[in-house]
């Protein structure tokens, strides 16, 4: 029977009084694969047990003639993973453009579709980005620059509609809403405020850079070379780990039974009737709320001049099957599949049918965005979950120490390691 010392990557490490067992850790994603290279700098052995059968977490993609499609995360744009950037540039994969050419609102109960308005930073929002800025400075730089090691105040744990409303943000909570409604946060009027003030940190809504082109990396292929070139830990793909000897402490029970999750899914969908290199996004009763959560696609992508097939994205509840919102989204896309721009024309078509065959792919992120809501917020539980590390001989590393996000996994893991095994 092997000996190791565990991390698991949920993700969690636990350790011995033995600085020579190889370091055990679950989940060869961002996280787990950046928790590897970091110990291994420090002089550690490591053992990384996967369950799926590829490295790279929600980093996976679709692949049909060599081009990816993705079904995870994808943008890399205003300097918004500058850690994320040095793996990728030391495993020699290199970023694209994406620029479509044209962009969609549709309601996904009827079909109904017209273009979406232009993208380019009002004054307006320009005036608020300034003065949002100075406030960021002032009431939140302290918890983004670092892992969170300390509660935040009331204020600070409202949701986002709230906290934007309340400081009269409508231009930004517009595009913030957008932004999270595309990435499956899930609900605008039930996710607290730190997750979005905590995407500021990286400059992600950075004005000058809204209207270029978006620069996407292929994630997937990342970790893999990353894996390969970067990792000396042996990686068991396939895994099935039902037990690591360790039992939940009371504490752990208490802190992980308030983390919540989306539950998300991504699929690669062939759209012969719509235009290609084009984009679809949700529409919604205001700029500023959320769409019903029930399944639906809320962002569609086409993103090759020479390919029919879709990147597209979708926000179930938290009790739908995958079969549920499989079903959903093909009811959906089967309202929408046509040309837009048509809608005018005398000799304009409704929308082909989606059928399952035209499915490549379809995948559902477990435990994606694990967060805290505010009730727990407001009971302290980020001390409660800092107060776990190095408990029962386990550390936890993961979304929930910032926010999911590539960019915060891999320097949360960092975080771990610096601080729990350096010395």
């Amino acid at each position: 029977m092997y000996r190791y010392l565990c991390l698991i990557l949920c993700s969690l490490i636990t350790l011995s009084a033995s600085s020579e067992l190889p370091v055990c850790i679950v989940g060869a994603g961002a996280s787990g694969l950046s928790a590897a290279h970091s110990l291994e700098a420090l002089g550690r052995s490591t053992v990384i047990f996967e369950e799926k059968d590829a490295v790279g977490g929600n980093a996976q993609n679709y692949y049909e003639n060599g081009l990816p499609y993705y079904l995870g995360p994808l943008l890399v744009n205003n300097g918004s993973h500058p850690e994320t950037m040095k793996i990728a540039n030391a495993v020699n994969v290199t970023t694209s453009t994406y620029t479509p050419v044209s962009s969609w609102l549709f309601n996904w109960t009827t079909g109904e579709t017209w273009v979406s308005p232009p993208d380019e930073p009002s004054p307006e929002f320009l005036r608020e980005y300034q003065r949002y800025t100075a406030h960021w400075e002032r009431i939140f730089a302290r918890f983004a620059r670092g892992a969170y090691t300390e509660n935040m105040p009331d204020e600070l744990t409202v949701s986002t509609s709230e906290w934007f409303a309340g400081q009269n943000y409508p231009q930004l909570q517009a595009r913030f809403t957008r932004n999270i409604i595309s990435w499956g946060y899930g609900d605008v009027d039930e996710l607290p405020i730190p997750s979005p003030n905590q995407f500021y940190t990286l400059s992600i809504f950075n004005p000058p850079s809204l209207a270029r082109p978006q620069l996407t990396i292929d994630f997937h292929e990342v970790f893999e070379r990353y894996a390969r070139q970067l990792v000396d830990s042996t990686i068991h793909l396939g895994s099935k780990i039902e037990s690591i000897g360790l039992e939940l402490t009371p504490s752990e029970r208490t802190v992980f039974s308030a983390v919540q999750t989306t539950n998300y899914f991504s699929s690669a969908i062939r759209l012969n009737n719509t235009p290609r290199l084009s984009l679809f996004r949700i529409a919604t009763e205001s700029p500023t709320s959320s769409p019903p959560i029930a399944g639906e696609p809320v962002y569609i992508e086409g993103r090759f001049n020479t390919s029919d097939l879709s990147c597209l994205y979708s926000v179930g509840r938290p009790d739908q099957s995958p079969e549920e919102v499989a079903a959903v989204t093909l009811q959906s896309l089967s309202r929408i599949n046509r040309d837009p721009s048509s809608q005018e024309a005398d000799d304009w078509e409704p929308a082909a049918p989606v059928d399952p065959s035209d499915v490549k792919a379809f995948r559902q992120h477990r435990y994606y965005f694990p967060h805290f809501d505010q009730t727990a917020l407001q009971g302290g539980w980020f001390d409660k979950f800092n107060n776990l590390q190095g408990g029962n001989r386990t550390y936890y590393t993961s979304g929930l120490n910032r926010v999911e996000h590539v960019e915060f996994v891999i320097v949360s893991a960092r975080e771990v390691v610096e601080a729990h095994f350096s010395s």
